[in-house]
Formats: structure tokens, sequence, C-alpha cells
């Protein structure tokens, strides 16, 4: 009898020696995904979840559920409280567009004396609904969304919705002497998408990194840190097509899209002013 009350108490020990772990290990592990109410305009079909991911920007929890745009209301411009989460699209992690800029910018704060007024304060985010007739063979016309910032900044990024490439245009602003600009070509593994309420988002990494900030995931804390003091690395999530930071950078072959055909040209002139048209590029899907 004594035996057999020895070997129940080892197995019950067992057992919870064997938990302890796991119930440790789970309090640093991401929740099972939840569907999102989101969904992606024009394939309403694809997954979309929402993300418990904490985002640090330069060392400061941010919450994107409660973040501050402009917005006409009543007629008048003011700044509001919007909730545009944190979401996952086929594995990566995807930041709202104009919530992050807004951030990084302080856009909102520089504008708050132009509030409470009829007159529209301007913006940082432009989005470029395509107006004319698609001249692709597969009819898909390209939407974009741009940020251009003051000429001080000296640059201009151009998105196209659900085109896997990212274009940044640099030195354009008043400092831009001898009237060149730098041209960058990025391809991300998930594009810009916009979400059925009109917000777009993007790949995190691509994003931040496209802005000039490093990214840094901790999965043991479910954690992601965005600074410039971090490192930018190309992956297959996020990887360089052509880089130029002036024309005699260009090389005769590099690649430049064509963001009225959608196709990916062919540079034939050292300083980037022609090419030849190249393949159709597809629609992620």
């Amino acid at each position: 009898m004594m035996k057999r009350n020895v070997k129940a108490v080892l197995s019950i020990l067992l057992v919870f020696a064997l938990l302890i772990p796991c119930i440790g290990f789970a309090a640093d592990t991401p929740k099972t995904p939840v569907a999102s109410s989101h969904h992606i305009a024009g394939l309403a079909d694809e997954p979309v979840y929402d993300s418990n991911v904490k985002v640090y920007i330069e060392g400061k929890l941010v919450d994107f559920t409660k973040t501050q745009e402009i917005k006409k209301v009543d007629n008048v411009y003011k700044a509001v409280t919007v909730n545009n989460p944190i979401l996952t699209v086929r594995g990566r992690t995807m930041m709202p567009l104009r919530a992050f800029v807004y951030y990084i910018t302080d856009y909102v704060n520089q504008r708050k004396g132009d509030l409470g007024t009829y007159t529209n304060p301007g913006d940082i985010i432009f989005w470029e609904p395509y107006t004319e007739e698609s001249k692709r063979p597969d009819g898909f016309k390209i939407d974009k969304v741009r940020y251009s910032n003051s000429p001080e900044d000296n640059r201009d990024i151009l998105f196209g919705v659900r085109m896997l490439y990212i274009q940044v245009d640099t030195n354009l602003g008043t400092n831009n002497k001898n009237g060149t600009h730098g041209y960058h070509l990025y391809k991300a593994d998930v594009p810009p998408l916009i979400m059925d309420d009109g917000v777009t988002y993007l790949p995190l990494r691509a994003e931040a990194n496209t802005f000039g900030y490093g990214v840094k995931f901790d999965e043991k804390n479910n954690s992601v840190y965005i600074s410039k003091n971090l490192p930018i690395q190309y992956g297959n999530g996020f990887k360089i097509v052509t880089e130029a930071k002036n024309p005699k950078d260009y090389k005769v072959g590099d690649k430049a899209f064509n963001w009225g055909t959608g196709t990916l040209d062919e540079i034939i002139y050292f300083d980037g002013t022609s090419s030849n048209l190249g393949p159709y590029v597809e629609p992620w899907k």
C-alpha cells in the first residue's frame, strides 16, 4: 500500500513539474490569432487577424487603438482619436500608415493652431485613386498612397495598393540645388493594403525601414521596437531592388517601377532618365 501511495504522489509531482514550465511559457507566448473585424478592400476572403503585439517607438509604448488624426467634423477640422489596431496578414505584422507617420512627425500637434476652423490644415499623406483607363492587359488600376512632407524633409515616398514595390525619392526639397534626386526602389513580400474602412496598412518592418527606422522583434515579450538607433535589416520581407543616391549611381539594367503601367522597367541610361518597358507586375492576391 505504501509503495502505491508513493508512486501516486510521485506521479502527481511529475505532472506539476511538467505543467509549471508550460504555465510560465504561456505568459510570454502570443495568444492564438483572433479573426479581425477588418477586411481587405478587394480581397474580402483573405484572412486578417488582430495582433496583440506591443509596439514601442523610440522607447515609448504606442497604443494604435488610440492615436490622433485630423478629420472634418461638422465642417470644422478637429483632432480626433481613432482606432486603427495592429493587424496580421499572412504572418506579417501590419501597421497603419497614417497613424505611424503622424506619430513620428508629431503632425497633429504641429497643426493644432490650424484646427477649429473651416480651413483644411493640409496633409502629408495623400491617397491618389487611379482616374484614367487602365492600359494593363488585366485592367487592374493601381491606386497610390503618397507621403510628402515639408521641402526640408527631402523625401517623397510612393506606395501602390496591392503592389509589392515601394519607391522613395530623395533630395527633392529646396536644399536640392543641382536638380538631381536619388531613386530607391524596395520590395516587400506583403504590399500596402487598404482595409474596408479606408485605412492603409503596410508590413511593419517595411513601413518603418522606408522611413529610416530599424526594427527589433522580441518574441519572448511579444514586443516590437522601432528606432532610428536600430540597424535597417533587409531580408525576404523587405529587400533592395534599386538604390541610387544620385544619378551617377545608376547602372544600366537597374530596375524602376512604372506607376502608370505597373511594369518593372529596365533603366537604359546611366542618369535614370529613360527605361525600357518591362513585364507587368501582377497585383498581390
